[in-house]
């Protein structure tokens, strides 16, 4: 399952209606680092880096990372800030749609006048249960988490909503002054595994350059 739609999960309560104002920021970090770990673009170093899209690379099967892709491509390169704040790369029906295929969402109603984002209640809420109780484990030190998964818990830090997306799940061990240094723990664990190829690392430090940019996002934008 793609990073984009484990947080898609996680942000979705039951119900199926969008919560959180910055949800868009925090998916669009999520396609982001999909995009990186699979290779398909490329992160520049620097205080405003830029994503380039990988000059030969196959239009990926999910057709959220097609469109960023697409998107992407029609642009040339974007900064990375303006890739997150983008809705082309973060619509979460896209990202709901091979959810929906498999089961573990429906597709419900918009809004009043068919206005607003439309509702994506649960079908199966198993997927985010098993998905919930692994992140509790690895933030508990329980569990060695993936280095995607780790990506999945900086990626909501970065956005403010670790804590109130986890905080039911994790045991007392975890508390909201701890949270964020346990997922550097995990960030870190997964760069240094031996089995990670330098490729993997490099990808991390993208990833991790992600997660800080959508925190420096959210705050840019609740100011302006």
């Amino acid at each position: 399952m793609l990073i984009s739609e484990k947080l898609l999960l996680l942000l979705t309560p039951e119900s199926g209606k969008n919560r959180y104002s910055n949800t868009h920021l925090v998916l669009a970090s999520g396609v982001l680092a999909d995009l990186l770990y699979r290779g398909l673009v490329t992160l520049s170093d620097g205080r405003l880096p830029k994503v380039t899209a990988v000059a030969d690379a196959e239009v990926p099967d999910s057709p959220m990372l097609a469109q960023a892709l697409d998107h992407l491509r029609s642009r040339g390169s974007m900064r990375a800030q303006h890739f997150v704040t983008s809705r082309q790369c973060s619509d979460r029906e896209l990202i709901a749609e091979p959810l929906v295929q498999r089961g573990i969402l429906t597709r419900g109603e918009k809004g009043f006048f068919g206005l607003g984002s439309r509702a994506l209640p649960e079908a199966d809420g198993s997927i985010e249960a098993q998905l919930r109780r692994d992140l509790a484990e690895g933030l508990s030190g329980h569990r060695v988490l993936s280095a995607e998964d780790a990506t999945v818990l900086a990626v909501l830090r970065a956005g403010n909503l670790l804590w109130p997306v986890m905080r039911n799940d994790v045991d007392d061990s975890v508390t909201w002054r701890s949270i964020g240094k346990r997922v550097d723990s995990l960030m870190s664990a997964a760069a240094a595994d031996p089995s990670a190829s330098d490729a993997l690392r490099a990808t991390l430090a993208a990833a991790a350059a992600v997660a800080a940019l959508a925190a420096t996002t959210a705050a840019t934008t609740a100011t302006s």
